[in-house]
């Protein structure tokens, strides 16, 4: 790409694949994942944040569900290539307090919700292998967006989904708060 405008054109041309999930093995044969996934650290953070909302389009939970045999190589790629670590390690670099690292966050934390409501065994990994522990990031980040009444309900939602649906999430929380 010549510039970050092409590469954040490139990106958005991209959501058509959301809606023809029968793309899913092509694109994963194309190494798509592995190259969306390695735009995540991009020092753009506009980049990064369209690759976010790209990602939440094509793990979109009604897709996953209803193309389940299209979409298993593309999920099984994102996880292979530690999706919930990178996606975790990006949520520490957004800004707050920035209104499109703001949707950033939350579009990540609908993939965390997407992929945890498919497989919810994923869960306990994201709890337990996870760098950054997501169970523990998300309690920090709930305090500082609470000063800024942003995001605040889904952050909560997830702490929760997390804590429900892993008995390792809770008990790291328990052992955090004793």
């Amino acid at each position: 790409m010549e510039s970050e405008f092409e590469l954040h054109q490139s990106i958005q041309e991209l959501h058509a694949l959301a809606a023809m999930p029968s793309l899913y093995p092509l694109a994963v044969e194309m190494s798509l994942p592995s190259t969306l996934l390695g735009l995540l650290a991009h020092e753009n953070a506009d980049i990064s944040c369209s690759v976010i909302d790209l990602l939440k389009e094509t793990t979109d939970d009604d897709i996953l569900e209803d193309n389940e045999d299209e979409c298993i190589a593309f999920v099984d790629s994102l996880l292979d290539q530690q999706v919930l670590s990178l996606l975790t390690q990006n949520l520490d670099r957004l800004d707050e307090t920035n209104k499109d690292e703001i949707e950033g966050v939350h579009n990540t934390l609908s993939i965390f919700e997407n992929l945890f409501e498919t497989r919810s065994h994923l869960c306990d990994v994201a709890c337990e292998n996870v760098r950054g522990n997501l169970v523990i990031l998300l309690a920090a980040l709930l305090q500082v967006l609470q000063a800024y009444k942003l995001c605040v309900t889904f952050v909560i939602f997830m702490l929760m989904l997390l804590l429900c649906l892993s008995f390792i999430g809770t008990a790291k929380v328990a052992a955090k708060t004793n």
